[in-house]
């Protein structure tokens, strides 16, 4: 999708604040939408972004809403969630609007109309919402921010359309929490087929060093291998699969940087498979210390 230009795009320069229109209200019916970490923002995710943007424009949209979770932990989730959306994925957002307008032209002034709001979900959303509940879950919080705010809520004729990984379903959880509000909304689910993700996420370290990233399809790169390249400590590799993701040498070398930082190398992952956790290993000890145990209790009794 990246196209070599990318490496030699100026940064673009971003805030941490809330990314949102600013002259709303919307009088739209239809909302478009997706819920992801995107930790970091990988070429699999801006795929995801730019059939968001598309369906928009071909739509004659002018909003698509970006919600990330804001969980952090030095292995899944490395990024705190401003640093991810706004030092990385806006810019590439940005970027990727003006690459697909030039891609095609009969549709570049609905593309450049498109914006693009991005949210975390831990913003305190019901301070500037009264009538959201702070009880509710982040997501929920996070999604009746975007009705209320943007698309004058509570009013009839409402659609969530909403574009995930084939690898997440959140049709059981949102439909009947929006459906069933005293306005309902609708949902309609959006799947994109991740075939080959699951190859590539679980290589081992050898791999990963062999392998030639410019064949990954972009729909197979995942953030969990964009994490293993780290692990692996593998810049290079890392690099080549990031420059299709709309990030420059200067930022792509920039958040290797911070996940470095973060990502402790995995020896594990060089047998070929993930590092067994701390439980794990405690309970092959407790089983290893009880059948020790056992055995003594027998050897003691043969003896009596």
């Amino acid at each position: 999708m990246a196209t070599s230009e990318s490496e030699d795009i100026l940064p673009v320069e971003s805030e941490y604040k809330i990314v949102k229109p600013l002259n709303k209200e919307n009088s739209e019916t239809t909302i478009i939408a997706t819920i992801a970490r995107m930790n970091p923002p990988t070429p699999g995710h801006m795929l995801l972004v730019k059939n968001m943007i598309l369906d928009a424009a071909q739509n004659n949209l002018t909003q698509i809403n970006i919600i990330l979770s804001h969980s952090v932990d030095s292995d899944e989730n490395p990024l705190e969630c401003e640093t991810k959306a706004y030092l990385f994925l806006s810019t590439a957002a940005d970027r990727l609007k003006e690459f697909l307008a030039r891609e095609s032209p009969d549709l570049a002034e609905k593309i450049n109309n498109v914006n693009i709001a991005i949210l975390c979900m831990n913003e305190a959303f019901e301070e500037e919402v009264p009538e959201i509940s702070f009880k509710t879950t982040p997501i929920l919080k996070a999604i009746n921010y975007i009705l209320f705010k943007f698309y004058m809520y509570p009013r009839p004729g409402l659609t969530l359309k909403l574009f995930v990984g084939d690898d997440r379903d959140y049709s059981s959880f949102l439909r009947p929490s929006l459906e069933n509000k005293l306005v309902p909304v609708n949902f309609e689910q959006l799947q994109l087929k991740r075939p080959l993700m699951t190859n590539y996420k679980t290589m081992n370290c050898d791999q990963l060093t062999a392998l030639d990233v410019n064949f990954i399809p972009e729909e197979a790169m995942s953030a969990s291998l964009l994490r293993n390249l780290v692990k692996c400590r593998l810049p290079d590799q890392f690099a080549k699969v990031m420059q299709r993701a709309f990030l420059n040498k200067s930022e792509i070398s920039e958040l290797y940087g911070l996940l470095i930082d973060v990502i402790p190398e995995n020896q594990g992952i060089n047998k070929g498979g993930r590092k067994k956790s701390t439980r794990t290993k405690r309970k092959k000890r407790s089983r290893k210390t009880k059948r020790k145990n056992t055995r003594k209790k027998r050897s003691n009794k043969s003896r009596r």
